[in-house]
């Protein structure tokens, strides 16, 4: 009796809680066409929403990633950043028989592994570097069903999925939708078995973001310079971000990150988001901070850049990228201030908050340990700890931000340029 054709359904709990139910919608829709595909009962996919009240999540779970035929990651900004979707994707990788690492750090012989790209292809870049957001160990992964080209209405249903993600797909009664879903269980019937793992637990598995895969196979650690990377020269030039279209935010902070490979014109230096490899050294609350703010500005059509430079020439960058109807933000570690007179910041902070040469807001996000603060000026926007929270009021705050740029830009050449519209919290598909 052939073994039922069970997979693993990996995401980060944090989409599940965005607006419109579309990922566990597509998990349903892609279950019941599994088991059509491969005349199976119901139910055939592991998912941490299946967790009954009083049950073991550890050991339900575990014995998915020890057992299940394929592994279905869904690719989001949130998910390299989420521990647990680390150790999902960990332990299941350990069972490819074949598995390697290459010199740079992608792996090599991964099987049954199905990763999803969820949002449009946009948001997997940072700084407008293509794909940088997509984990290193998973870039030699085909991300999507394959094509032929010997079918026209299957060729746009794949180019449908490239362009805007899965999440852009998830319709049911479109053709479309149907394809994609029909390839994707196709994939699952087509996959070998792989041998069970040994024995599984969240506690002992590895996170496969932040796991030394070379150290693994060829026991020679990665390079272990710390605290932040800076390339020497970056050689390619970052896009110039478009008027009304684009976020620039400034981070003044003294925690950890890694400079991007990339340059800007707009800015001394960009930082890379990044959740793998050279990137681990990101401070981690910084980490979550840029996932926040750029998949906020993605949520708003926005193309979310970003940027360190020297206190002392902040206000020049702000002022000429306001002046060219880009939106901008200032990002202040609590850290750093309000803090006493005559410390870190000798009044340069003061200055650029409380300048007119500027437009845009001022983000001060409340970290583990920091405090909210007292008597802040009114451009000063206090971001909550968690995801779930900042992402609403950052989107709010770009939605403002816009428009306030787009109230004096009445005599800026938008080049005929079709502008995002912003939907707002709430604004999303019914």
């Amino acid at each position: 009796m052939a073994v039922p054709p069970r997979f693993f359904f990996s995401h980060a709990r944090l989409d599940t809680e965005m607006p419109g139910r579309y990922l566990l919608r597509f998990f349903e829709d892609l279950e019941k066409t599994v088991a059509a595909f491969h005349a199976a009962a119901l139910p055939l996919g592991t998912i941490d929403k299946r967790v009954g009240h009083g049950t073991d999540w550890d050991q339900f779970l575990s014995s998915g990633l020890m057992r299940d035929k394929a592994f279905i990651a869904v690719l989001t900004p949130y998910y390299p950043t989420r521990l647990n979707c680390g150790k999902e994707l960990g332990v299941f990788l350990l069972r490819s028989p074949k598995l390697g690492v290459t010199d740079s750090g992608e792996l090599t012989g991964v099987s049954n592994v199905l990763p999803i790209r969820w949002m449009t292809q946009e948001a997997y870049a940072v700084n407008n570097v293509k794909d940088a957001l997509i984990p290193e160990i998973l870039r030699l992964v085909q991300d999507g069903p394959a094509d032929d080209l010997h079918d026209a209405e299957r060729t746009r249903a794949i180019e449908r999925y490239r362009r805007t993600g899965m999440q852009n797909c998830v319709s049911r009664g479109r053709r479309y939708y149907t394809i994609l879903l029909e390839l994707l269980a196709l994939r699952i019937r087509e996959m070998g078995e792989l041998p069970p793992a040994a024995d599984a637990s969240f506690d002992t598995a590895k996170d496969a973001f932040s796991y030394d895969w070379r150290l693994h196979f060829n026991g020679a650690p990665s390079d272990p310079n710390c605290l932040p990377p800076v390339p020497a020269a970056p050689s390619a030039l970052a896009e110039r971000p478009g008027a009304l279209n684009s976020l620039v935010a400034f981070y003044i902070t003294k925690r950890a990150y890694t400079v991007a490979s990339v340059r800007g014109e707009f800015s001394e230096h960009l930082i890379a988001e990044s959740f793998s490899g050279v990137a681990a050294a990101t401070d981690l609350d910084l980490a979550g901070l840029f996932a926040d703010i750029r998949s906020a500005a993605m949520d708003e059509g926005l193309n979310a850049f970003h940027a360190a430079t020297q206190l002392p020439s902040l206000l020049a960058h702000l002022a000429s990228l306001s002046s060219a109807h880009v939106l901008v933000a200032v990002v202040i570690d609590p850290d750093l201030w309000p803090v006493a007179p005559g410390a870190y910041n000798d009044g340069l902070i003061d200055g650029i908050v409380g300048s007119q040469n500027w437009r845009g807001p001022v983000l001060r996000p409340i970290f583990d340990g920091s405090s909210a603060g007292a008597n802040l000026p009114p451009r000063v926007v206090t971001l909550p700890r968690t995801p779930v929270e900042r992402v609403p009021v950052l989107r709010r705050v770009f939605v403002e931000s816009r428009g306030e740029a787009l109230r004096t830009s009445s005599r800026v050449n938008l080049e005929s340029k079709r502008l995002p519209l912003l939907r707002g919290v709430g604004g999303e598909r019914p």
